[in-house]
């Protein structure tokens, strides 16, 4: 059995590796742990991942996954808050939106249909993150972390 020291020792490895490779956890981290275990405490078959603080490191991948899907969240409530935005700025400002041809201007016309596009794809990448945090709809529908 190895030392809670060598224990405290690994996991503060292991958290340091991930910050510099910018990764979760993977099948290299765990066989890590595994042989760095196996060394400090002399025995030479795998040991189980509770062992290894697999908990913790597991809980540090959705924390990462729930933050990344509150970004995806408000993103899509900016980017469809600007669409509206820009859309009453065109119609306070139609002219300015028009060549001498009256035809749109290309970044008019860019910004118009790019923002709610980029919006709905904020949509499919926040529906992904949930599922991938673990984030279900409760009884009362209500979605999100608790506050």
């Amino acid at each position: 059995m190895p030392s809670a020291e060598s224990s405290n020792r690994l996991r503060s490895a292991l958290v340091v590796r991930r910050r510099a490779l910018g990764t979760g956890v993977d099948q290299d981290d765990i066989g890590l742990c595994h042989a760095l275990l196996r060394a400090n405490s002399g025995q030479q078959t795998p040991l189980p991942i509770s062992h290894v603080g697999y908990d913790d490191l597991v809980e540090g991948v959705f924390m990462w996954a729930k933050r990344l899907w509150l970004f995806f969240r408000y993103a899509r409530w900016l980017l469809w808050l600007a669409t509206i935005g820009y859309s009453i700025e065109f119609l306070f400002h139609r002219q300015e939106h028009f060549n001498v041809f009256g035809q749109l201007l290309l970044t008019t016309e860019f910004w118009m249909f790019s923002l709610p596009f980029a919006a709905v794809f904020a949509v499919c990448l926040e529906l992904m993150m949930r599922e991938r945090a673990g984030i279900t709809r409760s009884a009362d529908h209500k979605v999100g972390l608790d506050r």
